[in-house]
């Protein structure tokens, strides 16, 4: 029991790290779904991963919207930059 909660413990420090926002708000509740769906571990960390990509998505489509509105060219241009 200790030994599965260390492992928990340093599986979010490692998430934090990474930063994976929405891995580390999500691991939990998808494991359980799966775990109910008898999905394997390969399939888990698909989900998860696709769940990490789509909210990356969602709220770099915001932050350019909010760029874009305030008008504010250099912080836009800097954010864009990054996808060169």
């Amino acid at each position: 029991m200790l030994e599965a909660r260390l492992r928990k413990h340093a599986s979010r420090e490692y998430i934090q790290v990474l930063r994976l926002p929405t891995m580390l708000r999500e691991y939990d509740k998808l494991a359980r779904t799966c775990a109910v769906e008898k999905a394997n571990f390969p399939n888990y960390l698909l989900r998860l991963t696709e769940l990490e990509l789509l909210d990356r998505d969602r709220r770099a489509t915001a932050l350019v919207g909010e760029l874009i509105e305030a008008r504010d060219e250099k912080r836009l241009l800097r954010f864009l930059s990054r996808f060169d």
